[in-house]
């Protein structure tokens, strides 16, 4: 198929094709996470870490696709719902994962927030070279040890 046939189906063009895809993206990602945190059968802190990882390891274009960093809102028509669609899944997934967790709510929050971001930082810096993959492996690994260490010694 050509890409313009693509293309065509979607009035904004390229921009309309990006939304729709950060907006399929977020869902997969939801999905996984969400079956993450209804099969934890370790602390959910872990299993959630855990899946956020995977995913964010197999798709590593992923956070930039989901920030819609590409994108601004007079690109597209679909920009704005792709944003709150977007927002809307990932906060869902957030919200699962606090009121899962046995921690309070807001610690819950701000564990979870720092650990994404790392995760979403290490793979930025090993997507852009500054990082060997060993570094980002030893550190991710570090990462967890200690929250495991945290969650077990609630």
């Amino acid at each position: 198929m050509a890409l313009s046939s693509i293309y065509a189906n979607f009035p904004g063009g390229k921009a309309d094709v990006y939304a729709a895809l950060a907006c399929r993206i977020a869902s997969v990602h939801a999905d996984e996470m969400t079956e993450a945190i209804a099969g934890a059968e370790e602390p959910v802190e872990l299993a959630v870490f855990d899946a956020y990882l995977r995913f964010h390891t197999a798709r590593p274009a992923a956070f930039r696709i989901l920030g819609l960093s590409d994108l601004g809102p007079d690109d597209s028509d679909l920009f704005v719902e792709a944003r709150r669609r977007v927002h809307e899944l990932l906060g869902g997934v957030l919200a699962q994962a606090v009121s899962a967790s046995s921690s309070d709510p807001r610690t819950a929050r701000a564990e979870a927030l720092r650990l994404w971001s790392a995760v979403n930082g290490l793979i930025a810096l090993r997507t852009q070279g500054f990082a060997s993959a060993s570094e980002v492996d030893a550190i991710l690994a570090t990462v967890r040890s200690e929250l495991a260490a945290r969650v077990a010694g609630r």
